[in-house]
């Protein structure tokens, strides 16, 4: 079977979509100056559909498998959240983040990237956070630095999943690497692998409501990657 850590790690959540789901939103709404994005909002895939095929596969083309709650807000696009398996390139800083590590990842218009990286699980890293918590709780709100008033509001404040335009690696059969490359030709795209047990490129810049009708007419399958 998977192990969790050892074959598939998962960065700033658990192993479980639901605890992904509820993880993200607060994030989400610091980003957004307060506007809370509801966990309903957000599409959720967790890791049940991975197998040691596709850890196998990753391997191959030079990735790794992170589960990702991942968030995006450009100024020329609504607010974007959720949560899904990704390969990983080995050249990000997010494709070392094992075992207890947490990791998270943000790229700003004027710092760029930077990562806050630490331990997340085990008696002292956990006693620090909840006494955290109960300090912040027991300051009254003028005390609190942090103290951030939450807008609740009626409108829907990320964008539907079908709409968010992600990157992907997309498998076929193999020997069907010219299939691949025509019925992705109108996006930019990269061949990965070519072997005995399958083919399989990069589509960059796809949006994700128009994903699966080109995979399933190949008999593929897809999952995000991030580079």
């Amino acid at each position: 079977g998977v192990r969790v850590p050892e074959d598939l790690s998962v960065l700033s959540t658990d192993d479980d979509a639901v605890l992904c789901e509820t993880t993200t939103p607060p994030l989400s709404s610091i980003a957004l100056e307060g506007a809370y994005v509801a966990p309903e909002e957000i599409h959720t895939d967790g890791i049940s559909s991975i197998t040691l095929n596709d850890i196998n596969f990753a391997t191959r083309i030079n990735c790794s498998i992170k589960l990702l709650a991942v968030f995006s807000d450009m100024d020329d696009k609504k607010p974007s959240a959720y949560v899904a398996p990704h390969f990983v390139a080995r050249k990000s800083q997010l494709s070392p983040v094992e075992g207890v590590f947490n990791a998270i990842l943000v790229k700003g218009n004027a710092v760029g990237t930077t990562m806050y990286y630490g331990r997340g699980a085990g008696k002292l890293p956990t006693a620090s956070a909840v006494v955290g918590d109960i300090l912040e709780a027991a300051l009254p709100p003028e005390a609190n630095a942090y103290n951030n008033d939450w807008k609740n509001t009626l409108d829907k404040v990320t964008c539907d999943y079908e709409d968010i335009v992600t990157n992907i690696v997309v498998r076929s059969k193999a020997g069907s690497m010219e299939n691949l490359v025509d019925k992705f030709s109108a996006y930019n795209i990269k061949q990965v692998w070519d072997g005995n047990d399958c083919s399989a490129i990069i589509v960059y810049g796809i949006r994700t409501g128009d994903i699966d009708p080109l995979v399933n007419s190949l008999g593929g399958n897809w999952m995000h990657y991030m580079e």
